[in-house]
């Protein structure tokens, strides 16, 4: 066996030890049985016969080439062996896949989204808004042996890629926020995560500013991510009604009451006028035409908005001149000499006070 000087015979191996000879008259057939390793690649193997006489090389020399599949491949950072990197989202990144066998192996990469490229080296921009993603780099070989049929072999190393990336939300980025900042609808500002307002007191604009810092091997420096939330707080609250006060209109006269109430939050406001004794729903307005003795009472007005509900209470009191006494009478036993007692009723008048009079009939 002849490796590395083909024209030199004195340094080479002599491998008869491989092989069986079988004589069969006047003919010797010797058959070598080798298990290929990387040693035999590349050799040149001969035979050479000799009788007793005098010797002879055979004049075929077979090359022995040996395939080998492709070793597991190796992926390389700025010449750095690496199995995990960190970048910053949007950067571009350089990687170089490398395999040895025989024949070279042809390198492929896949990235997450199916995609294949087939090159060793490749350059790639990683845009998602995850934390990690898991890239595959493949060495293929297909291998043809002098006899037999084709069979193709592959390795694959996974390179696990973590994606710094800047706050799309308050509580979405990696790294994780590290500083929070509440700007108030005044301009004052608070720091923390958890911005609480005890007593809220009026609606307004407030804009929260989240930072992470992203520090990673593609970048030179370090970066600040950024990202702001504007949101508007709508204070919510209940309708307001101040007190009506009591109201005293003639009889037979228009009688209109406003309700004197404050908009609520919603404003969206419901009203619902009551008279309570006797006991009946006017709605949503209360507008009397011609004032009766029947709306001499008591009224309420019940105002709601989707948060809460109010009402006050009031009396309209009717107003007209005193109708005439009736049912005179004098009682029983109560004519003396120089008195007598005289009874009535009383006549409406809406209810005021009212006094009388008696005054004798002149003749």
């Amino acid at each position: 066996m002849d490796k590395d000087t083909p024209s030199d015979y004195n340094d080479d191996v002599n491998i008869t030890e491989k092989s069986i000879s079988l004589v069969a008259g006047d003919r010797t057939t010797s058959t070598l049985t080798i298990t290929p390793s990387l040693e035999y690649h590349g050799t040149i193997m001969y035979c050479k016969v000799s009788n007793g006489y005098g010797s002879i090389l055979s004049v075929r020399k077979p090359r022995i080439n040996v395939l080998v599949a492709p070793s597991t491949p190796k992926v390389l950072y700025k010449n750095l062996i690496v199995d995990t990197i960190t970048v910053i989202q949007n950067s571009s990144v350089s990687l170089e896949c490398t395999s040895s066998g025989n024949p070279t192996p042809n390198i492929s990469w896949k990235l997450t989204n199916g995609s294949v490229i087939n090159n060793e080296t490749t350059e790639l921009k990683f845009m998602q808004s995850v934390n990690a993603v898991t890239i595959t780099c493949t060495a293929t070989s297909d291998m043809q042996p002098t006899s037999g049929s084709t069979t193709q072999y592959s390795n694959a190393t996974s390179l696990l890629v973590n994606i710094l990336y800047p706050p799309t939300t308050p509580t979405n980025s990696n790294p994780l926020p590290m500083n929070y900042t509440w700007t108030l609808p005044g301009g004052l500002k608070r720091d923390g995560q958890i911005f609480t307002i005890p007593n809220v007191l009026s609606s307004g604009t407030y804009k929260l500013d989240v930072n992470n810092v992203m520090n990673a091997h593609s970048a030179p420096q370090v970066v600040i991510g950024n990202a702001n939330v504007m949101f508007t707080l709508d204070m919510l609250f209940a309708v307001a009604v101040r007190p009506i006060a009591n109201t005293t209109v003639l009889q037979n006269r228009t009688l209109s009451v406003t309700c004197p109430y404050t908009e609520g939050n919603p404003p969206k406001t419901n009203f619902m006028w009551k008279q309570v004794r006797p006991s009946r729903v006017i709605g949503t307005n209360l507008s009397i035409v011609q004032v009766q003795k029947d709306d001499f009472a008591t009224y309420t007005i019940n105002v709601d908005n989707d948060i809460g509900s109010t009402e006050q209470t009031f009396v309209i009191q009717v107003k007209e001149e005193p109708a005439i006494p009736e049912q005179f009478g004098i009682p029983e036993n109560t004519i003396t000499d120089s008195s007598v007692i005289v009874e009535w009723k009383p006549g409406f008048n809406g209810g005021d006070d009212q006094w009388f009079t008696d005054e004798e009939p002149s003749c």
